[in-house]
């Protein structure tokens, strides 16, 4: 709504308009499903038991070769890849970890069959 400029839709049932819903409307309900009060603090240490805890139980993920090292929030990704796409799902399952405020890639790629290795980048994409 908010990228096409658009502050109210039509509400319908059965083809007849029934109400109008605004943007400030949706607002607030979604902000009934934010929790309630302060949100604790995550450690590092759990941060990274979380991250790690996720890679275990995905099947794609080289596990043995990947580590996560979290400081202040901040979590640096190492460990050799064989698949490009290992890494920006390495990514994404760090980013969604509550309490992550910051990814650094220091992940290196082996290409398996040739064992060309190549760096990736280590801050943003």
């Amino acid at each position: 709504m908010e990228a096409r400029r658009i502050k109210r839709l039509p509400i319908l049932e059965q083809g007849r308009l029934v109400g109008i819903i605004s943007r400030a409307d949706l607002l607030r309900a979604l902000e009934q499903l934010l929790p309630k009060g302060p949100v604790a603090a995550v450690s590092d240490v759990e941060i990274r038991r979380r991250i790690l805890a996720e890679i275990d139980q995905q099947r794609w993920a080289p596990r043995a070769c990947v580590d996560a090292r979290v400081e202040n929030g901040v979590v640096e990704l190492r460990g050799v890849i064989t698949n490009p796409r290992e890494r920006e799902a390495l990514r994404v399952v760090t980013e969604n970890t509550p309490g992550v405020s910051g990814v650094r890639d220091h992940l290196v790629s082996v290409e398996p069959i040739l064992g060309a290795v190549g760096e990736g980048p280590t801050d943003g994409r």
